[in-house]
């Protein structure tokens, strides 16, 4: 595989004025071509340091270089004089480079982009390249691109302004570089309902294990914060296609780090009551609600589709609620007749016995809003509409609300 080296050239990235997105957009590029990135160095715009830059890529095994910035008219772009210093190589006119620069210029004038498309002598530098160089057309901006063989390493120079990079790596480079590579590259990000990354090695070393071909690398956020994120990623030898790889890792980790309700954080006569009912899994939705903590009492908006299992938890904190903190709950629905659904899936929990050995009592409430409807503090998990829910606030302040 081409052992790839950027080297960006601007003191406006070093001082911190500009941000370098092109190396980014480079590396995103070469990706699916299954080009990887070995190093990137950023360099003032001084002779002595591109060369240096050059040089030290190259001696680190870089066989495909890019290089961003310092190709325009102006004395501060350096770049192909600092690469023929660093090589000892001399600079010569490019009869190809100054047709496309003149080309360029007389186009913008033409536009009204530029005042004047006259070939003066800062536009003419823009076509004086190392010996041995072959320009790469430019039909955004007036920089040629610059492709150079060099110590055994292809160079390629593109402008800094990220449009113009863009369509000279689209249009002239990649043609280039897909006749040179052999390989494909897949990746995937796979979000897991975890929260700490130290559970997550011995699965990644199984599945690294079982697919030696795959990489895999966390992307894991602060302890606590909700989900891990993986990138996983294969190459494909001689162009076969990684992807199926890919996709059997990806469905590996989602296997192993599946929640099972018998590991719940909840009293066991919930589970018993959860594996009668055959519920053996969490869905997504459901296990990404438990890991980031909201049976732990944390405040929490569950946003998920129709049947993805939102009222599975919500039952799941009233019972820990009533069960373990001796507190009551209020469920509210948006509608009557959802309101009579769920009280009747709530049945399903009223032989569950409390610590001062009363049964779990549901109560249902749908009627007169301007009844309080005081005789409903005797239930420990009350079902009622919103409107019903703001008539009796009052006497309901101590109750958990969950909202179906």
């Amino acid at each position: 595989m081409n052992t790839v080296g950027i080297l960006v050239v601007g003191n406006e990235i070093l001082d911190g004025i500009t941000l370098d997105t092109n190396s980014q957009w480079i590396i995103n590029r070469l990706k699916p071509l299954g080009l990887q990135v070995h190093e990137a160095i950023t360099a003032r715009d001084n002779v002595e340091a591109i060369g240096e830059a050059i040089n030290r890529l190259i001696d680190d095994g870089c066989s495909l270089i890019f290089t961003t910035g310092g190709l325009g008219p102006t004395h501060d772009d350096m770049t192909l004089l600092g690469i023929a210093h660093g090589l000892g190589l001399p600079l010569e006119q490019d009869q190809a480079s100054l047709d496309i620069v003149t080309r360029q210029y007389k186009v913008l004038h033409k536009r009204g982009i530029i005042e004047s498309g006259e070939i003066t002598d800062s536009r003419r530098k823009m076509a004086i390249l190392p010996r041995g160089s072959r320009p790469l057309d430019n039909r955004v901006g007036g920089a040629p691109g610059v492709l150079l063989e060099a110590r055994g390493s292809t160079i390629i120079c593109l402008p800094g302004v990220p449009l113009e990079l863009k369509w000279i790596f689209d249009d002239q480079v990649t043609p280039i570089l897909k006749s040179i590579v052999r390989e494909v590259y897949a990746e995937k990000i796979v979000a897991l309902p975890l929260r700490d990354e130290s559970t997550l090695a011995p699965i990644i070393d199984q599945v690294m294990a079982e697919e030696p071909g795959v990489y895999v690398k966390s992307l894991v956020k602060p302890y606590g914060e909700e989900g891990i994120r993986l990138w996983v990623s294969s190459l494909g030898k001689n162009r076969g296609d990684p992807t199926p790889y890919i996709h059997d890792s990806s469905q590996v980790f989602r296997e192993l780090s599946h929640v099972n309700v018998t590991e719940l954080d909840v009293p066991t006569q919930v589970k018993r009551i959860l594996a009668e009912r055959g519920l053996d899994e969490l869905y997504p939705p459901q296990a990404d609600a438990i890991e980031t903590g909201v049976l732990d009492g944390r405040n929490l908006v569950l946003a998920s589709p129709t049947a993805s299992g939102k009222t599975l938890i919500a039952e799941l904190c009233a019972l820990k609620h009533i069960l373990e903190r001796q507190g009551k709950v209020l469920y509210l629905t948006p509608l009557r007749a959802l309101t009579w659904e769920k009280y009747e899936e709530f049945q399903a929990y009223t032989d569950l016995v409390k610590p001062n050995g009363r049964k779990i009592r549901v109560g249902v409430s749908t009627g007169d809003m301007d009844n309080s409807s005081p005789w409903l503090e005797a239930y420990d998990i009350v079902i009622c509409t919103n409107e019903k829910c703001e008539t009796r606030s009052a006497t309901a302040s101590s109750a958990t609300a969950a909202h179906g």
